[in-house]
């Protein structure tokens, strides 16, 4: 038994003996720890006429190996002052050799004659070669005191020259935004354009020289700079986006600079892919208005109708519309809580029902002829007792070439054999010219593809005739429409992208 213990010990000493030659194994291949390089300090300040300036950087530890490190300084900033080693590219690379614990990089400020406020130059350290780690402090600002008497030199004030120009999306050329500058002698500094726009993006919708980031770019000033220009171009996108505003305004100066009245200048993109389509009209007559403006989306559907009527007191509201994953109009958002459903049968709207705050009011089936006219509807209404009335049908005639002949609408009478013949309406004599703004009984079906030149009434035993006089822009397309009657002067100016 004491031998066995004494050859377990015997056995455990060697296994120890082993383990610390492992243990000093894996000490001695241990790999040398990065040398830590830090700005000393992160800031300080010289006066504008002072000679060589030195920062220093420092060294946690005797740098093991040669090696360099890289600095950067903003090209806005470096106008103010010379380095040793020199500015290459906004970049100043430093080398120094094994065993250095600390680097110094040699600043003079560049002295003027102009009380332009005191500057700021920060230097940032972003490259340590292999073997070294950039430390916590990796940035240092360097304030330069302006030693000329306050207010010795005249403030700069910047405006814009307004240009207001409209681009058309398919020109390529570059427009120039001109900012003016009132103490150009004495003139240092920068000022800061801000591009604001709802619809446009930089880089999908225009571009400007210099690029914006984020929106913005700084224009730099030096003296005798009478004038900065902003270079801008549409970019022809191939989609329908609307004609875009894009407001550039003046948000920062620096230096003398000082912003002056004009801070703001404006283009118009005007998209090509709308061009020429109908945006809408205003009628006026002698006791009502009605405006009617039209909005696409990007594959050229009607997405927003906005209404202005005035009759006489104004009213709002807008028509939005919303499409399935098959491109059928399956929804309009008239008003807050009520909305107009579309159901389909083999392509084509058989029911629309009225929403009103999530119960359906009013419900009209649809029926269309062999050549893919409506050639009638009927309407129901909700009644008190939750139950649908027939209220009215619709019969549609049409001439040969698709245009609107005559609408009939019937009422219900006690004979549900022989309804009642309420109204008549007739339309004669058309033109042989695209109408845009025709009768739809069905969003996106033409009822009128050409200009009615004539209308008649029948109603509540009157018979009413009413003639329509057009005049035409320089393409041919109809600009304004004139409508006189009994009783009636109504005129009609429309408008297109």
């Amino acid at each position: 038994m004491k031998k066995l213990v004494v050859k377990l010990i015997g056995i455990s000493l060697l296994a120890f003996y082993f383990l610390a030659c492992d243990e000093d194994r894996i000490i001695e291949h241990d790999p040398v720890s990065p040398t830590n390089i830090q700005f000393a300090k992160t800031d300080s300040a010289v006066s504008e006429g002072a000679s060589t300036s030195l920062i220093w950087l420092s060294f946690d530890k005797p740098a093991a190996s040669a090696g360099s490190i890289r600095l950067s300084i903003d090209p806005q900033d470096a106008k103010h002052i010379n380095t040793t080693p020199a500015l290459t590219g906004g970049q100043i690379t430093i080398n120094f050799s094994k065993g250095a614990s600390k680097v110094s990089l040699a600043v003079i400020p560049r002295n003027n004659s102009t009380a332009d406020g005191n500057r700021e130059v920060v230097v940032t350290l972003n490259y340590a070669s292999n073997g070294f780690m950039i430390g916590v402090r990796k940035s240092f600002q360097l304030k330069i005191l302006d030693d000329e008497t306050p207010g010795h030199a005249n403030q700069s004030h910047v405006n814009f020259i307004p240009a207001n120009l409209s681009i058309k999306e398919e020109r390529a050329e570059w427009y120039e935004l001109q900012i003016q500058v009132s103490e150009n002698a004495t003139a240092e500094g920068s000022a800061t354009i801000e591009a604001l726009s709802e619809r446009a993006q930089h880089g999908l919708h225009f571009l400007t020289e210099p690029a914006l980031n984020n929106n913005r770019v700084r224009l730099a000033m030096l003296p005798g700079t009478a004038v900065i220009k902003l270079k801008v171009k549409a970019i022809n996108d191939g989609f329908i986006v609307g004609n875009s505003i894009v407001k550039f305004r003046i948000s920062e100066t620096s230096g003398n600079i000082l912003k002056g009245a004009l801070l703001e200048d404006s283009i118009t993109i005007l998209d090509d892919e709308l061009r020429g389509m109908p945006k809408g009209y205003d009628i006026s007559s002698t006791s009502w208005g009605l405006r009617k403006e039209i909005e696409y989306d990007a594959m050229g559907r009607v997405a927003k109708v906005l209404w202005n009527s005035y009759t006489p007191y104004h009213r709002q509201h807008a028509d939005t519309y919303y499409y399935n994953d098959r491109g059928e109009l399956n929804r309009i958002n008239t008003d807050p809580g009520r909305d107009l459903l579309y159901q389909y049968v083999n392509g084509r709207i058989a029911v629309e029902q009225k929403i009103s705050n999530g119960e359906i009011v009013r419900y009209t089936e649809y029926d269309y002829d062999q050549f893919g006219n409506v050639n009638g509807y009927n309407i129901h209404h909700l009644q008190p007792d939750q139950t649908f009335k027939l209220t009215s049908t619709t019969v549609l005639l049409y001439y040969t070439d698709g245009n609107l002949y005559k609408k009939l609408v019937y009422t219900p009478s006690t004979d549900p054999e022989n309804p009642y013949l309420s109204s008549t309406d007739t339309y004669e004599n058309y033109l042989d010219v695209s109408n845009d703004f025709g009768i739809e009984f069905i969003p996106g079906i033409k009822a009128q593809p050409k200009l009615p030149g004539s209308y008649r009434v029948e109603a509540n035993g009157k018979d009413l005739h009413y003639t329509f006089s057009y005049q035409f822009a320089s393409d041919g397309k109809p600009s304004k429409r004139t409508v006189v009657g009994p009783n009636t002067f109504e005129v009609a100016a429309y408008h297109y992208y």
